[in-house]
């Protein structure tokens, strides 16, 4: 019998308010070997690690498979475990299935009726819809773009997971929550095949979308468009393509020791993977407080100490990098200004550096209090795609971007990350990140083009960007 919208939001709606936690034998250090174990047992399966200095951002590890259902947009329909559930407007039947404002059962922060001791004891992680949304997904936002979607990755798709594994990096404990039917011997079982051995992949590179000399027309495009008065900054990017075989797990674990960074991800969705090493977060709703850290301003790290310092203070003073910067977190502040009360949005820790495995970003976090009859789908859809990844202003630029770019960019740029059943959501932006699909990968890295570009500055932006993945790459194909 055909799932209906009203069947599923029952199923919400019937959820334990809070979950129900247990000690699990987890250790830190055996992360990989028990996903890669999970893998070979669940083809739909998440792992988000939280790795970097230490901070909220870098506490907590969630992993997880067997879904109770898993959800796919494309075009205009949205399907559940592989059969139509509704027609229209994907993002929108999602939340009337699954926003707080709908199932009074849940939390809802914008009328102060949230679980205190549900949100203490779930913390930062517990069960929700882990997955992604495409650059694209933005046709769902903003009806009228009609951007092109990706060939081969959905709109967006999600897994419903009601149970799985918490890791606490702070204390080094590890439990095991569910809402429903207790799996607990399932996932032990797992953990007692951890010492599953890692395939090898391999990756034959079949060449970037566009070459040196077409990028330099598209900066020009570009350039030409601001000009003409159409934006002020635009980001514009290519790919690079791969032919893949064998298991994903190594790339990931490469990426992981060259680029530890505060939104790690690595998403199986059957014959599609999402990995990545992203150090933006795009969104967060955390009891009824907003969030966004864009990364507007980007320089290569230095060989060594000196000239890294060097390098630091050179985007510190550089005139273009600080206009740039101060005009995507204007965007930004009025991005949570379409869902925040009036007055509450605040701009702190203002022109921070950041320092990854291969560049330097200036950082600037931004937040505000989440008004009434707004919750985390409309949060995050006043956000997305980010302003960092797409341009100022953001319609035009993106309009501007599938003109120049004509290469629709799938998870690139878009969101990954979790809505929970607590009212709570965070998505990073999958940047540093590596796509694949059946037997075909890429990677994609974009730079913001001013009035003031200079296309083999902006070439090389780019290049650095991918430097990650990249080394990774390197790595596993020795």
């Amino acid at each position: 019998m055909r799932l209906e919208i009203r069947d599923l939001r029952n199923q919400v709606e019937s959820l334990s308010p809070r979950p129900i936690m247990k000690p699990f034998p987890l250790r830190e250090e055996e992360t990989n070997f028990f996903f890669r174990s999970l893998l070979s047992e669940s083809p739909v399966a998440t792992l988000l690690e939280s790795l970097g200095p230490e901070s909220d951002n870098s506490r907590y590890t969630f992993i997880s498979g067997f879904p109770k259902r898993t959800f796919t947009a494309k075009g205009n329909r949205l399907d559940v475990d592989g059969v139509l559930l509704g027609e229209g407007n994907p993002y929108d039947l999602l939340s009337e299935i699954f926003s707080p404002r709908r199932n009074p059962g849940l939390s809802d922060f914008s009328t102060g009726t949230f679980h205190r001791s549900f949100l203490e004891n779930t913390e930062s992680g517990g069960g929700g819809l882990y997955g992604f949304l495409s650059y694209e997904a933005v046709n769902d936002m903003e009806p009228g773009l009609g951007l092109k979607e990706h060939p081969q990755f959905p709109k967006f798709q999600f897994a419903w997971m009601e149970d799985g594994i918490l890791i606490d990096r702070r204390t080094g404990k590890s439990r095991y929550f569910h809402y429903g039917t207790d799996r607990y011997k399932l996932f032990e079982d797992i953990y007692k095949k951890r010492n599953v051995k890692s395939n090898s992949i391999s990756l034959k590179y079949l060449g970037q979308s566009r070459t040196k000399e077409d990028h330099r027309k598209m900066v020009e495009q570009a350039k030409e468009e601001i000009r003409l008065g159409n934006t002020f900054q635009c980001q514009i990017g290519f790919r690079r393509s791969y032919e893949v075989r064998g298991e994903n797990m190594m790339l990931y674990e490469a990426l992981r020791a060259i680029n530890p960074s505060p939104f790690m991800f690595y998403m199986a969705f059957h014959n599609q993977t999402l990995l990545g090493a992203s150090p933006e977060l795009l969104f967060r709703l955390k009891d009824g407080v907003l969030e966004s850290f864009p990364l507007a301003g980007t320089i290569r790290r230095g060989e060594n100490e000196e000239e890294d310092r060097n390098l630091a203070f050179q985007l510190l003073s550089d005139p273009k990098e600080i206009a740039e910067h101060n005009m995507l977190v204007d965007l930004h502040r009025n991005d949570l200004g379409r869902v925040a009360k009036f007055g509450t949005v605040k701009v702190r820790d203002s022109f921070a550096l950041k320092k990854f495995s291969h560049v330097q970003h200036l950082s600037t976090e931004i937040s505000g209090i989440l008004r009434s009859g707004k919750d985390m789908f409309s949060g995050l859809a006043s956000s997305f795609p980010t302003g960092t990844l797409s341009g100022a202003p953001k319609m035009e630029s993106m309009r501007i971007i599938e003109r120049i770019e004509n290469d629709p960019r799938g998870p690139y740029g878009g969101a990954i990350g979790r809505f929970g059943f607590d009212g709570n959501c965070s998505f990073c932006i999958p940047i540093r990140s590596f796509f694949r699909s059946g037997e075909e990968g890429f990677i994609r890295a974009s730079g913001g083009v001013v009035y003031d570009s200079v296309p083999d500055s902006e070439y090389q932006e780019i290049q650095n960007k991918m430097g990650a993945v990249l080394g990774a790459i390197d790595e596993v194909s020795k």
